[in-house]
């Protein structure tokens, strides 16, 4: 019996953390960043040291350890995304606080030697999430009201790596897309959309429904991303607004 619910457990454990070719990921050692989920993946360790097995403490320990890894994570990745900003140091400890409070499970793994792996994941908008950030409106409106444009797809022209404050601009270098005009709970989920390598049709339509808007963004100086001719303009207004409220976007990188 006990054989069987640890088969299951490893398989549980073994779901979770495959690799997703299509998504753009950032892979180091025990963790992953998932840009299509918006989430960090971290796979924390505990092994009783009593003398005897004791999964409960063995828990204890891989929560302990995992919690205080991810907050060392979260507050190097602040620093490095946000590094051109003067006071991003002074923020960095906030960050990695944020996101240690806000850490879950997705899976918890038991070996017959006393170990236990456990699945801790933290969202990104607890990591990488500007701190004065002001949304639009907190609520996440309706997308399944979409009828014409069901989402967006955007794709830059240039080798462009995801990040949490995307802007993007029209022609006229007007902004028509950013953190600031996505709902706080959208942008809780997925920052500023989702982020691909070479799609399945299906991971699209789960995150832009069936009918999405391309649109090819220019790339220049200092990151900015521009739109190309027309456009957003030939989505309905009304769609539109529920498009970014609702981050229905996918960025489709090279």
């Amino acid at each position: 019996m006990i054989g069987q619910i640890l088969s299951r457990l490893t398989l549980f454990a073994f779901v979770i953390f495959e690799s997703n070719a299509a998504a753009v990921l950032v892979e180091k050692d025990h963790y992953k960043i998932d840009w299509a989920t918006s989430r960090l993946k971290y796979e924390s360790k505990g092994h009783s040291t009593e003398g005897f097995v004791s999964y409960e403490l063995a828990e204890k320990l891989a929560w302990k350890n995992g919690i205080s890894n991810i907050r060392k994570i979260a507050e190097s990745a602040f620093l490095a995304h946000y590094a051109d900003k003067p006071e991003t140091p002074n923020l960095t400890r906030r960050a990695g606080l944020r996101a240690a409070k806000n850490v879950f499970s997705m899976g918890t793994q038991y070996t017959s030697e006393g170990t236990v792996n456990v699945a801790l994941e933290a969202q990104l908008s607890n990591i990488l999430g500007p701190f004065d950030l002001v949304h639009s409106t907190d609520a996440k409106p309706d997308y399944k009201k979409l009828k014409t444009t069901t989402g967006i797809i955007f794709v830059p022209q240039c080798d462009f790596e995801p990040r949490a404050d995307v802007e993007i601009e029209d022609e006229s270098g007007r902004v028509v897309y950013s953190p600031s005009k996505i709902s706080k709970v959208a942008y809780s989920e997925v920052l500023v959309g989702r982020w691909y390598r070479r799609p399945k049709r299906w991971q699209l339509r789960r995150s832009v429904g069936e009918n999405p808007k391309t649109v090819t963004l220019s790339c220049h100086e200092g990151g900015r991303l521009k739109t190309s001719k027309g456009g957003l303009s030939s989505i309905p207004a009304s769609e539109k607004d529920i498009i970014i409220k609702a981050a229905r976007v996918v960025f489709l990188l090279k």
